[in-house]
């Protein structure tokens, strides 16, 4: 017991050290788009997005230690489209090994058919777009209650001429009790790593000086820590959650509530609040930090270990694109 003390308290030290160091650190500059900010799961989003407490192999995209909940095998899939345009999808599998759970995902935002302007606004045609994160996580339980994860990601974007790679790395601790759950993460703890663009773009003829070019270019990978509780009862849990993110560090809030038909216990119903920043979701190309505000519902049917989720999100903030005040999300989840 006074081992597993010692290391919560190491722990909370790093995990401490890394929030406020990189507050007091934090530099104005470009953040790349982190597609976890946009949502890892229909269950996780219906819930007010409240991460670090899913039980199937998505959690490896919230955070690594909580696939400890990983009985023997689970993979699981999620969808959606922006704007009626870009399409946004993740794939995870996690397996339990010997010793602690291992786990494989992806992501992947893109959209294919992007119309082309040259700089006097003439038409190029059309070119592709995608960005795309690869997880690979590694989980383990010191005790019943304490579990570690550590995950590495590799990043990479392409747009036309244009092509981006990076990676980083995510730590997460998960503290199981009895009534409370308590999910802590950090993301791309790194702080040196960059995106690095290369740029084949070459038009000498009109862009003599290669303005238009972002070869050498960079972009800061934003370190984003996540602190998560929940409060279980028989049908019911309640969730809580503060997350900073990027060079602000500003304090976005998520509280969510699910709950289970008595009786009915594949049948699952969830609400909840979010917030995020406008540019995590690249909203008409705007990179200021507006936090926006949300709302959430959602339903859930697990059929003897297959999940089957929807959520479905509206903007309280009207300003917004139009096409993006309310989106509908789908996953599904395998686990045995």
């Amino acid at each position: 017991m006074i081992k597993n003390i010692r290391l919560i308290l190491i722990v909370s030290s790093i995990i401490s050290s890394l929030i406020f160091g990189a507050t007091l650190n934090a530099q104005e500059s470009a953040n790349y788009l982190d597609l976890t900010e946009i949502g890892v799961s229909a269950k996780t989003i219906g819930k007010g997005d409240v991460q670090g407490f899913n039980s199937t192999a998505s959690g490896l995209f919230e955070n690594p230690a909580s696939i400890y909940r990983i009985y023997k095998l689970s993979t699981a899939a999620f969808m959606t489209k922006f704007m009626g345009e870009a399409t946004y999808q993740n794939i995870a599998l996690a397996i339990r090994m010997p010793v602690g759970v291992i786990g494989v995902g992806v992501m992947i935002l893109g959209d294919d058919q992007i119309d082309g302007r040259d700089i006097k606004g003439k038409s190029t045609g059309y070119f592709g777009y995608s960005t795309t994160l690869y997880k690979v996580a590694y989980q383990y339980s010191v005790s019943r209650a304490l579990h570690l994860g550590l995950s590495g990601n590799l990043y990479s974007m392409k747009m036309d001429t244009l092509k981006g790679e990076g990676s980083n790395i995510d730590i997460g601790v998960v503290l199981d009790g009895s009534v409370i759950d308590v999910s802590i993460v950090v993301k791309n703890i790194i702080s040196s790593a960059k995106i690095n663009y290369s740029d084949s773009y070459s038009d000498t003829k009109n862009d003599p000086d290669g303005i238009n070019s972002s070869e050498g270019q960079t972009e800061n990978l934003p370190l984003t820590t996540v602190i998560g509780a929940r409060y279980k009862l028989k049908y019911i849990g309640l969730y809580g959650q503060i997350k900073t993110f990027g060079d602000s560090r500003n304090i976005l809030k998520h509280a969510g509530v699910d709950f289970k038909v008595p009786f009915i216990p594949m049948i699952a119903f969830s609400g909840g609040y979010k917030e995020y920043y406008k540019k995590a979701v690249m909203i008409e190309g705007e990179t200021g930090e507006k936090v926006i505000k949300s709302g959430t519902i959602g339903v859930g049917l697990d059929l003897f270990g297959i999940n089957f989720d929807y959520a479905f999100e509206r903007t309280m903030d009207n300003s917004s694109y139009a096409g993006y005040l309310q989106k509908h999300y789908f996953s599904v989840g395998l686990s045995f």
